[in-house]
């Protein structure tokens, strides 16, 4: 440890961030911080508090318990849930077995889990998972005395309300937890990306967030003022009057845990998805590549075949889009099979760069 550091009274080794809380530290703050001040910033100790005097952030990206089961009292959505799960499954779930470690979730069981099962399972598994080990990570909330907001852990939070139902005692009626004064949605963002992955829906909703965040939230209404949660996320879905502001696409895309910005682009058309695709797509965690199909349904690029008593030729639409590649010249002179052959090549080269994330 350095003199400076012991004169601060830092201990490294009880205050260091895990590697998500320290960047997300950066974010919203003093980019030019060096990593040695944001790792040897304190942390805020956790301290237990009553899980019911918790509440979930109900704009948070990640849903826990399925849409159609939320409202009301959370052990009655698990309820709902459960019996939902049993009934589409036609077998018994063993949420309380599972929680209480009797029997173990195996790769083969998640494999063989319908979509309505296996969220369950995972809950069902990480609660018996901190019986067993412990909680490794508070919750962070905000708020005080006896009302608290979720900022990260919502998951762990509902494993503590299993926990406290199927267990009792008083092990579990209190969740560490560190107190923040605000809600971060950039420290927030960063946890979600950091940890179980996010499926498409919820990679909506974090954009949204994040981009009404960037452009100041007096300019958007709150969610409350909504019939649907999507119509308050839709509110930056047109992306021409709501753009990335200039020279932060970077800290978006670090944010959400994209590669380039044009999954940002794509992410956000979701919000334009209809009321029942935007429920079925969250609720059965659908791929974005399989959304795209809704968004866009695919047509068939009409293939031009070469005239060979003619001296040119119309290019193909899909060439058309890639000619610094394939000039027309160069197409021209291909014989007749040859054309058809680059065509054929082109368009399988264009639905793979929209498998993987061509822009749209």
């Amino acid at each position: 440890m350095s003199n400076a550091a012991r004169k601060r009274g830092v201990r490294i080794n009880e205050n260091l961030f895990d590697v998500g809380v320290a960047a997300s530290e950066g974010y919203g703050h003093d980019m030019g911080a060096s990593v040695i001040d944001i790792q040897t910033k304190p942390i805020i100790r956790a301290k237990p508090i009553d899980i019911f005097k918790i509440q979930p952030n109900p704009t948070q990206p990640r849903r826990v318990v399925p849409s159609q089961f939320r409202g009301g009292p959370l052990l009655d959505q698990i309820e709902a849930w459960l019996d939902e799960v049993e009934t589409e499954s036609g077998r018994a779930f063993p949420l309380e077995a599972l929680i209480m470690g009797k029997v173990e979730l195996r790769a083969r069981e998640e494999r063989q889990a319908t979509a309505e099962e296996l969220p369950l399972l995972r809950l069902a598994d990480l609660a018996a998972s901190i019986h067993q080990d412990g909680l490794t990570n508070p919750v962070t909330v905000a708020g005080s005395g006896d009302s608290y907001l979720i900022e990260t852990g919502e998951r762990r939070w509902v494993a503590y309300h299993l926990l406290n139902a199927y267990i009792g005692g008083d092990a579990y009626r209190a969740i560490p937890a560190r107190r923040v004064a605000a809600v971060n949605l950039w420290r927030q963002a960063s946890e979600n990306t950091a940890r179980d992955n996010l499926n498409a829906i919820a990679r909506a909703r974090q954009i949204a967030l994040l981009l009404m965040d960037m452009h100041g939230w007096e300019n958007f209404e709150p969610i409350e003022a909504f019939e649907r949660e999507q119509e308050f996320y839709a509110q930056v879905a047109d992306s021409k009057q709501w753009r990335v502001p200039y020279g932060r696409a970077e800290q978006l895309c670090a944010a959400c845990g994209f590669e380039n910005a044009s999954r940002i682009r794509q992410y956000r058309a979701l919000l334009r998805l209809t009321r029942e695709q935007w429920i079925r797509a969250d609720d059965r965690d659908i791929a974005e590549f399989e959304l795209r199909k809704w968004l866009h349904p695919r047509r068939d690029t009409a293939v031009t075949k070469a005239d060979s008593n003619e001296k040119t030729s119309t290019l193909p639409a899909a060439l058309e889009r890639f000619d610094k590649h394939v000039t027309k010249s160069q197409f021209d002179r291909l014989a007749p099979g040859q054309q058809q052959w680059a065509t054929d090549w082109m368009k399988a080269l264009l639905e793979r760069m929209e498998r993987w994330g061509a822009d749209e």
